[in-house]
């Protein structure tokens, strides 16, 4: 919904991008306390509490993703694709350090903090070098609010159905197995998620394409 509306009303980008930022805030601040608040009375193992509130408060950097949409709107995700494949590659290299050394869990959990924040701060760079010489502060609409979540309600709603549906397998195995099996499994599982990357790549790469196309004719369109 924001691509879209960033390659139709390229003159509201700031307000586009502004509002969205804040939405995702509020949404990653209510998943935060929410994440705390089930954790705190569903597990006595003060690491297992002590991991999730770390992983849990890295989600709030995600809100930075709203960058990426307006590169994706732009079809400029080369730079930062650049950015995010070194960093990838970094915290790899960090976490690969970290299994030699064999320290305990909860350093994977602030490697998943560190990651989170520095992609933030990757992007915001790029961003930033990008619009340096045209870089407008960005705002906040309410009627863009509102209008944003009226239109992306739906796919909120599939989006959390997608992650029970991908991920309920692992917490049915939790329940009935042990944390062991689980890693065992959710490893095992990344070898088929990584295909996943392939028709994010095309969409992405597309569908600005496409939007751009509908506004010039609909032959042009399909």
């Amino acid at each position: 919904i924001v691509i879209r509306n960033l390659v139709n009303q390229k003159d509201s980008t700031p307000e586009i991008l502004g509002t969205a930022f804040v939405l995702k805030f509020i949404g990653c601040m209510i998943a935060f306390f929410i994440i705390v608040a089930s954790i705190i009375p569903s597990s006595d193992d003060m690491q297992i509490r002590q991991m999730t509130i770390i992983i849990a408060f890295s989600t709030i950097f995600t809100c930075f993703d709203v960058l990426d949409l307006w590169f994706q709107s732009q079809v400029l995700s080369k730079s930062i694709s650049i950015v995010r494949s070194i960093q990838f590659a970094i915290i790899s290299l960090v976490k690969l350090v970290l299994i030699w050394l064999k320290l305990p869990l909860i350093a994977f959990a602030y490697v998943m903090l560190a990651d989170t924040s520095i992609r933030a701060i990757c992007m915001s760079w790029v961003y930033i070098q990008d619009n340096k010489d045209h870089l407008i502060p960005w705002k906040i609409d309410k009627s863009l609010a509102i209008e944003l979540l009226k239109n992306s309600w739906p796919l909120i709603l599939s989006g959390v159905m997608s992650t029970i549906y991908m991920r309920i397998d692992q917490v049915m195995l939790g329940i009935m197995s042990t944390s062991q099996e689980v890693g065992n499994y959710a490893a095992a599982v990344k070898f088929s998620e990584v295909w996943y990357f392939i028709p994010m790549v095309i969409c992405s790469s597309a569908y600005p394409a496409i939007i751009q196309a509908k506004q010039k004719s609909k032959q042009r369109y399909y």
